[in-house]
């Protein structure tokens, strides 16, 4: 009779910049009496590739991890499947991570560099990949204020300035956690200068 097939849990972070993942499933009862008995870890790579991402020995408990799984640039496609005696029995319902480490494009388009604001907060604008979190940071006073780029990549951030020099960094992080930084340094101009004659 042909043993049970394993589960694979879903992926917490389907989308990441790691080199390793660690896989977690389930085995049925049936599988956990065989002795002679391991879990291979099968990866199809996005170039049609297959490659033995892992095996450990069949565990004692339904529940298993196989840590330090490697993943390549690209999707990747995992099934884990009992072997017995070096036979393969049926492979799981496949679970795709995909590798992705390209930090993302960005683009700020104010203030520009040097400008010199007259208000109290200056508003961030500028251009990175779709539907991913950016982050403002005013170096110079400490300030923190986020927001998320649009469905075509644009953002919009306001940030409070204080009197003199301001050094803004803006940060975009995309799903798999790479990030691309940009600093401003842009001035405030002080308030009471053009009223104070001698």
């Amino acid at each position: 009779m042909e043993p049970g097939r394993p589960t694979l849990s879903d992926p917490s972070e389907p989308i990441t910049a790691a080199a390793t993942i660690t896989v977690s499933g389930t085995l049925p009862q049936d599988l956990l009496e065989k002795s002679d008995a391991i879990i291979r870890i099968i990866i199809t790579r996005e170039d049609g590739s297959v490659i033995t991402g892992a095996e450990i020995a069949m565990p004692k408990t339904a529940g298993f991890d196989v840590t330090k799984v490697p993943l390549s640039a690209g999707s990747n496609v995992i099934e884990a499947v009992a072997v017995i005696n070096g036979v393969e029995g049926t492979r799981s319902a496949p679970i795709t991570v995909v590798r992705d480490t390209s930090a993302p494009a960005l683009t700020v388009t104010t203030p520009t560099p040097g400008a010199i604001m007259d208000g109290d907060s200056v508003i961030v604008t500028g251009k990175t990949d779709k539907d991913i979190d950016v982050q403002v940071r005013n170096e110079t006073t400490g300030t923190i204020d986020s927001g998320r780029s649009t469905t075509k990549g644009a953002f919009s951030i306001a940030i409070t300035l204080r009197d003199g020099t301001n050094v803004l960094t803006i940060t975009a992080t995309d799903g798999a956690g790479n990030q691309t930084s940009k600093s401003v340094r842009s001035r405030r101009a002080h308030r009471l200068a053009a009223s104070q004659s001698s």
